[in-house]
């Protein structure tokens, strides 16, 4: 289905804050918008951590959140894998702007992990538009066929902060160890 996730589905109307949150030794499957934590959500969310899961769908698939459009901070994603035909990564699939508010990143880290697809593929956010990544990091195996990244695969106006990846990355076009495409970006003290 859509909007799946190992807590919640579609994170619009949820009480105040999404917090604390662990998902362990779980298989969470799905269509669109899947996620280790929740489908969809346009809140802040806090302190999340999956581990040792499998994560699958087709589109918009991410360790933590399958597309966000709000806040993510405090999240782990440690020796997990991620599987998707497009626009997949280790924390977020895709992350949009919403009720013009910019997305914002903070301290969310993969870990040994997995991250496998087709298309916008990256090991911690498949495709970003209007956001903030700071503070994050992403370590593990990142494998597609095209637009593959050891972070981000594609996106615009993102601003990236003390962020780093040391991901083995493979893919048979367009291939890059850090950021693949992004148009309008800011990267300051990254490796």
């Amino acid at each position: 289905g859509n909007k799946v996730g190992g807590i919640f589905g579609r994170g619009e109307k949820l009480n105040n804050q999404q917090t604390q949150t662990e998902v362990k030794n779980s298989t969470i499957n799905g269509t669109t918008e899947v996620g280790g934590i929740g489908g969809w959500s346009s809140q802040e969310t806090n302190t999340h951590i999956v581990t040792d899961s499998l994560i699958s769908g087709s589109d918009m698939v991410g360790g933590i959140i399958g597309t966000i459009s709000g806040e993510l901070q405090n999240a782990s994603v440690i020796k997990t894998t991620i599987t998707g035909k497009t626009t997949i990564g280790g924390i977020i699939g895709e992350s949009n702007k919403f009720h013009n508010r910019n997305v914002k990143i903070n301290r969310c880290h993969v870990q040994n992990s997995d991250i496998i697809g087709n298309r916008f593929v990256s090991g911690l956010v498949g495709s970003t538009s209007n956001s903030e990544i700071t503070n994050c990091s992403a370590t593990g195996t990142v494998e597609g066929e095209e637009d593959v990244a050891g972070l981000i695969s594609t996106g615009n106006n993102t601003i990236i902060n003390k962020t780093y990846c040391t991901n083995h990355v493979s893919g048979e076009k367009n291939v890059a160890a850090f950021v693949r495409d992004i148009h309008t970006v800011t990267i300051t003290d990254c490796f």
